[in-house]
């Protein structure tokens, strides 16, 4: 089920500060909810068997009596909120904010995923993209091995690092980052999209189908907000 909600703010009254207290506020509970689902659902799979009870009488043979068909009970997904904004500066900002309430962020893992002329850090790639796209450049040599940044970025020691020492992160933030450790913030960002719980974007990323294909982005059982949402028109044309 689809649900929209529009909430109009005067400009200065702390719009996105209230906006991320509130939607971390419900994050937080709902998937401490569901964790708890999921770790009563593992005792009771876990749990030894009941004993074997006597064989019941057979059925009438009127069939008058059905079988009663019981599924087995599935584990529920940590619900997302992917919070959008129309620049990579605007997202500086909500991030800024975002430190300012860092207590709301107790057992939730943030994100932000910004394009490839935002994070790449290989120099030789930015120089051929000086004559091509630099989309296009960076596939074409991700694909034939040539770019080692992205590579070491996909390595799962490395991302489970950068998610120990990545707490609440910026784009600066990340692009130091993998300067330091060698290894690509663009696909490094992508690699901590996983399991995150709140994901910071500029539009593009969910109003376009092959950009959200392309970077994973799962919008079902998700909440998007939309920040200074008069600005999507001219996004999604």
């Amino acid at each position: 089920m689809l649900f929209f909600v529009f909430v109009l703010f005067n400009l200065g009254t702390g719009k996105t500060l209230a906006l991320l207290v509130s939607a971390l506020a419900w994050l937080k509970r709902e998937n401490e909810d569901i964790d708890n689902y999921n770790a009563a659902l593992t005792n009771i799979v876990t749990a030894p068997p009941p004993p074997i009870p006597p064989p019941l009488p057979p059925p009438p043979q009127d069939g008058s009596a059905s079988q009663a068909v019981h599924e087995k009970p599935q584990k529920r997904k940590r619900r997302v909120v992917y919070y959008c904004s129309r620049t990579h500066t605007q997202l500086q900002q909500v991030i800024d904010e975002l430190r300012s309430c860092e207590d709301y962020l107790d057992n939730l893992r943030p994100c932000l995923l910004a394009s490839r002329s935002h994070t790449c850090i290989n120099s030789k790639i930015k120089e051929l993209a000086k004559q091509k796209s630099l989309d296009e450049v960076c596939r074409k040599a991700v694909k034939e091995f040539r770019c080692r940044l992205a590579m070491t970025a996909a390595s799962k020691e490395v991302s489970s690092l950068a998610r120990m020492k990545l707490r609440i992160w910026d784009i600066e933030d990340i692009v130091q980052y993998g300067k330091k450790n060698k290894c690509c913030p663009y696909f490094l960002s992508k690699e901590l999209h996983t399991g995150a719980d709140i994901v910071f974007v500029p539009y593009n990323f969910v109003l376009d189908e092959g950009i959200q294909n392309a970077s994973k982005i799962n919008l079902q059982d998700a909440v998007v907000i939309f920040d200074e949402a008069h600005n999507i028109e001219g996004k999604s044309g």
